[in-house]
C-alpha cells in the first residue's frame, strides 16, 4: 500500500533526499487523517521477557519468519514521520514536520489526545524544545506544545510530565545559560510568550492549579514578568489569574502580594506628558 511504501522509504538506510520526500508525503497523509490513532499507551515501554514459542519451541519464535510485515497503522505512519523531527535531519525539514504536528494538534479532528498518547510525539516534540536547538526547530516544537495544552483531555497529563514542565519553564525564563563559561544569553520574547501561553493553556485545568502555584520557578517567573512589565506581562497575568481561581492559593498568593500586582494592572496605562517643544507649538 502506499502508507506502507512511504514508512519503509523513511527507514534510515534510505538515501536521504529519498526520506526527505517521504517526510513531505507523511506530512500531507497526516493532515488529511492518516494519524488519528497512533497511541501507544497500550504498549509496554519495557517489553516482557521473551519466552519460548510454544510451536516452534525457540526464543525468539520463528513461526512467521520469512513473512512479509505490512507497516501501514496509524502508529507505524506516526513513528516513521517522526523521524524527519530527528536530530539527524535538516532544520527545515524538522521545522516542517514540528509545524505539521502543532496544526494537526490544534484541530480537534486531529486528535491531540491520541496523538500526544505516542510516546514517539512526546519525545520528539520535548526533545526539541531544548536550549541550544536551531531557533526555527526550537519555535516549531513550542508551538507544537502550546497547541497539545489547549486540548483539555491531556492538560493534567502534561503538567504532570517532568519534561513537560522542564521545557515550557526553560522557555520562560528571560535569560538562561547556553554553557557554564559562556554569560547568560536572553531569550527572544516570541520563545517566551508561547511558553508562557502554554503554561496558561495547562492554568486552565482546575487540577494543575494548586500544583502549578506550588512550582517556586514558575511563580518566580511569573511575578517577575507581571511586575516588570513590558510586552510579555499580559501573557503572564493570563497565567496568574487563572491560578487565582484556585481556593487553596489563596492565601499564599495574598502573602506574596499578588493582589498588588493585579490591582496594578487593573489601572488604566498613564497619558503620555506633552514636551516642552509640543507646549511651544500649541
Amino acid at each position: 500500500t502506499l502508507r506502507h511504501a512511504l514508512v519503509g522509504a523513511t527507514d534510515e538506510d534510505r538515501l536521504l533526499g529519498l526520506r526527505q520526500r517521504a517526510f513531505a508525503a507523511l506530512t500531507l497523509l497526516a493532515l488529511a487523517g492518516a494519524c488519528g490513532d497512533p497511541s501507544d499507551d497500550h504498549i509496554p515501554s519495557r517489553p516482557p521477557t521473551p519466552k519460548a514459542c510454544e510451536t516452534c519451541g525457540l526464543c525468539p519464535c520463528v513461526c512467521h519468519a520469512g513473512e512479509k510485515v505490512w507497516r501501514d497503522s496509524d502508529m507505524d505512519v506516526c513513528h516513521a514521520w517522526l523521524l524527519g523531527a530527528g536530530k539527524d535531519q535538516p532544520p527545515q525539514t524538522r521545522a516542517g514536520v514540528l509545524g505539521a504536528l502543532g496544526s494537526l494538534a490544534a484541530l480537534a479532528s486531529g486528535h491531540p489526545a491520541k496523538l500526544w498518547a505516542n510516546r514517539r510525539v512526546r519525545s520528539a516534540v520535548l526533545a526539541a524544545c531544548a536550549q541550544g536547538e536551531p531557533g526555527d526547530v526550537r519555535k516549531a516544537a513550542l508551538a507544537a506544545l502550546w497547541s497539545f495544552s489547549a486540548c483539555d483531555h491531556i492538560q493534567k497529563r502534561m503538567w504532570d510530565d517532568a519534561g513537560v514542565r522542564e521545557a515550557l519553564l526553560g522557555a520562560t525564563a528571560a535569560n538562561v545559560y547556553l554553557s557554564a563559561e559562556a554569560p547568560p544569553v536572553r531569550q527572544p520574547d516570541e520563545i517566551r510568550s508561547t511558553a508562557l501561553r502554554a503554561l496558561a493553556n495547562l492554568a486552565t485545568e482546575g487540577l494543575n492549579r494548586a500544583a502549578m502555584w506550588r512550582n517556586r520557578r514558575l511563580v518566580g517567573i511569573v511575578l517577575q514578568t507581571v511586575s516588570a512589565g513590558g510586552p510579555l506581562r499580559a501573557e503572564a497575568l493570563r497565567v496568574l489569574v487563572e491560578l487565582t481561581k484556585s481556593y487553596d492559593n489563596v492565601d499564599s498568593m495574598a502573602e506574596a502580594g499578588v493582589q498588588d500586582l493585579l490591582a496594578a494592572a487593573a489601572e488604566p496605562p498613564e497619558e503620555p506628558q506633552p514636551t516642552d517643544a509640543v507646549r511651544a507649538e500649541s
